[in-house]
């Protein structure tokens, strides 16, 4: 009977994990009805491609490009090659992205460093 016990607990436990795990919610589907013109349109991806293109214009992103050496006419030629889908996300968030790293992502580094880091 103890034997019985004991492989009862080493399948109960992990099952009731993986159900616990796959009860979480993974996220939720949008769906939208998009008409006609719309997709025949196409001006979305040109107006992305266009507000992208734009941005890689101003100076401050040309000299941020410079700095880690890239071009300008690489940096084009890199958003011509892009999808049409990477151009809409890139251009959705350009206006929301931050110009530097987050002081919550350096200061993340930091405590790591000094956790991981073995004090002589």
């Amino acid at each position: 009977m103890p034997f019985m016990r004991k492989i009862r607990s080493l399948v109960a436990w992990p099952l009731v994990i993986l159900m616990l795990l796959l009860a979480m919610p993974a996220g939720y589907a949008r769906a939208a009805i998009v008409s006609t013109d719309t997709i025949l349109s196409g001006s979305g991806s040109a107006g992305d491609r266009a507000a992208v293109g734009a941005f890689l214009q101003r100076d401050d992103v040309r000299q941020q490009l410079a700095a880690f050496g890239v071009s300008d006419s690489e940096a084009a030629s890199r958003v011509d090659s892009m999808s049409d889908v990477e151009v809409a996300a890139v251009a959705e968030k350009i206006d929301t992205l931050p110009a530097g790293q987050s002081v919550a992502v350096i200061l993340l580094l930091v405590i790591l460093l000094i956790l991981l880091i073995p004090w002589r």
